[in-house]
């Protein structure tokens, strides 16, 4: 028989012990005392039920760790630790950012960020797609000098990094302390090639890409079915900067001064071209060139004058400062014919001669030197067509043929 108090509620009696047990997702919690351990299964379950709020305050009064977050997509759970992060990278979120034509480098730890701080539903690939890349345009990531950038980046092959050389090709090369690696081909000639291939097909993302494996496959580098375009050309890239018959080891500061010259002095050369036939004096000219090269020392950190400067400087001078057959110097000439002059100087700055210390590079290396300028020219040619001329996996499988 039930007994009320005077307010007509039932009076209240001590708890059975089968009233202390509450059921909650499944899960059997003793009232008052500490929570049971629980399996992460166990705890996915309860938050479907009652929620993250209120399961992290049940487990957190038997001290056991904050709940692990989930992101559902389409009915499919993933969390930060799970092997489905792998899939979701590599089938959904990969695809998407080269589709886009972005850099996939860093995505893949953001993405592990993102699902470990959040708990969130979508309906479908694309609905997370879309919040997420939103989320990703937000992030950035800490660079030298204590400075940040985006962490969403377009691809671009000129941003591609130098790789770096192994302490075992700088021991083959004789390196000394104070020394560059240098390159008989310029890298920057190597690299503009690239870019134009990579180029002449647009926005076509898809031709781009299976170029891009063409040539890869041409020159031997290994790929795996996942590997993005940004991936792929870094390879290509990596390969023929580093291609041994195409380097040495020599003198930093004259190869730096030539290296920055190179670029300056070409583009005078152009603009020069640009003016036509009108008339520009030979005099004048070098000393615009003789700048060009006494600022490009000045970033290399040399001061001026000095030897380095002043050799490269007194050999351009004859070659610019023309005469006639008497002897006299010429006052004048037409521009455009002054300018083929210089851009070819500019040009041929990059394409460097065989000095090094080690015995490969000493002695004959005429044929060797000889096989890098019929490449070299090939380059110079597919370059100044803007890939109108020339095939460029046949010019760089040649190159990588070439041997020490």
């Amino acid at each position: 028989m039930r007994t009320f108090t005077k307010t007509g509620r039932p009076a209240s009696r001590r708890p059975t012990a089968e009233d202390r047990e509450l059921s909650i997702g499944g899960a059997n919690v003793r009232a008052g005392r500490q929570a049971p351990a629980m399996s992460p299964g166990h705890v996915l379950q309860l938050q479907r039920s009652i929620g993250n709020r209120a399961v992290t305050h049940l487990l957190s009064r038997g001290g056991q760790p904050v709940i692990q977050r989930v992101i559902d997509i389409g009915g499919e759970t993933i969390t930060h630790g799970s092997r489905k992060v792998n899939a979701l990278f590599t089938g959904v979120v990969m695809p998407e950012m080269e589709r886009l034509g972005f850099k996939t480098y860093g995505i893949k730890s953001r993405l592990v960020d993102y699902i470990k701080n959040n708990d969130l539903t979508f309906r479908s690939n694309q609905e997370f797609l879309q919040q997420f890349g939103a989320w990703l345009g937000t992030q950035t990531r800490n660079v030298k000098g204590g400075k940040t950038t985006p962490v969403l980046k377009k691809f671009d092959i000129g941003s591609l990094a130098r790789p770096k050389w192994s302490d075992a090709l700088k021991g083959k090369l004789g390196f000394q302390g104070g020394d560059n690696i240098r390159h008989v081909i310029r890298n920057a000639t190597l690299k503009r090639a690239l870019q134009i291939e990579f180029n002449k097909y647009g926005g076509d993302l898809g031709t781009q890409k299976r170029r891009m494996e063409e040539i890869a496959a041409a020159l031997g580098v290994n790929l795996t079915p996942t590997d993005t375009i940004d991936k792929i050309s870094a390879q290509i890239y990596n390969h023929v900067y580093l291609n041994e018959a195409n380097l040495f080891s020599g003198q930093g500061p004259y190869n730096q001064i030539i290296g920055f010259s190179a670029d300056t002095v070409k583009n005078y050369g152009e603009e020069l071209i640009g003016m036509g036939d009108d008339m520009v004096s030979p005099a004048e000219v070098f000393e615009t060139v003789r700048r060009r090269v006494i600022d490009a020392s000045l970033k290399v950190g040399i001061p001026v004058p000095n030897p380095v400067t002043d050799d490269l400087t007194s050999v351009l001078q004859a070659v610019i400062v023309q005469t006639t057959e008497s002897g006299q110097k010429i006052d004048f000439i037409e521009a455009e014919e002054l300018g083929d002059l210089i851009a070819d100087i500019g040009l041929n700055f990059g394409f460097d001669l065989i000095d090094g210390r080690v015995p490969e590079d000493q002695g004959n290396v005429s044929k060797r030197q000889g096989m890098l300028i019929k490449v070299e020219t090939a380059l110079q040619t597919f370059i100044g067509s803007d890939g109108g001329q020339g095939d460029l996996k046949t010019i760089f499988a040649e190159f990588m043929s070439i041997t020490r």
